[in-house]
């Protein structure tokens, strides 16, 4: 049996913020903590592993976010401080980029995220690299992540897409699910397998 499996989480920020409002409005809280927990015991039980060498070595998270002025004016900055915290105590590394202003089809300026998506696949694909990663966990549904998996599986990666999606009017696109060694579908896996449950415990 296989030991000292090095695993890496990178979730994309953008995605996850979308989750995390999904799952409550669901009954459901989703912790970095306990994300991170159920994907060493999932992986351990799928892979046939013993859990105990199974270890998560690459924390990271991507996110656009509002230069400082603008995070005041609208009342964000306690918000993002309390979450870089909640991050910082679970060893995730953050990367943020700021979000840009762009005008709209209608006229209307809008705030979007530039450039993150290409800094998320780079980095994933590097430190999969440099610390010579067994297994490598994206938490997206960003369909442009197709090739990032490709590749990660042409370097004998194993390249496991978690997504949780709760209507079928944003489920992953097929051709990434396609591409992962393992793609966990967490609004499928979680109702015939309660063991996974305590996880992702009930909101109160």
């Amino acid at each position: 049996m296989l030991q000292n499996i090095s695993i890496g989480l990178f979730i994309d920020g953008g995605y996850y913020a979308k989750v995390f409002h999904d799952a409550v409005r669901n009954g459901y809280i989703l912790h970095v903590k306990k994300l991170m927990k159920f994907c060493v015991k999932y992986l351990a039980d799928h892979f046939e592993l013993d859990e105990a060498d199974c270890h998560i070595t690459e924390r990271h998270f991507f996110r656009g976010r509002y230069k400082a002025e603008e995070a005041i004016n609208r009342h964000k900055i306690e918000e993002e401080r309390k979450f870089e915290d909640w991050l910082i105590k679970e060893d995730v590394v953050f990367h943020y980029k700021h979000l840009r202003t762009v005008e709209n089809e209608y006229g209307d300026e809008v705030e979007i995220e530039k450039g993150i998506d290409v800094w998320f696949a780079l980095e994933t694909f590097e430190s999969s690299i440099a610390r010579n990663l067994d297994i490598v966990v994206i938490f997206t549904g960003d369909g442009d992540h197709e090739m990032l998996l490709n590749k990660l599986k042409a370097y004998k990666k194993k390249a496991i897409l978690l997504t949780w999606h709760f209507s079928s009017t944003n489920s992953v696109s097929r051709t990434l699910s396609e591409e992962a060694t393992l793609h966990i579908e967490l609004s499928k896996l979680l109702p015939g397998h309660p063991e996974y449950l305590p996880f992702f415990e009930k909101s109160k």
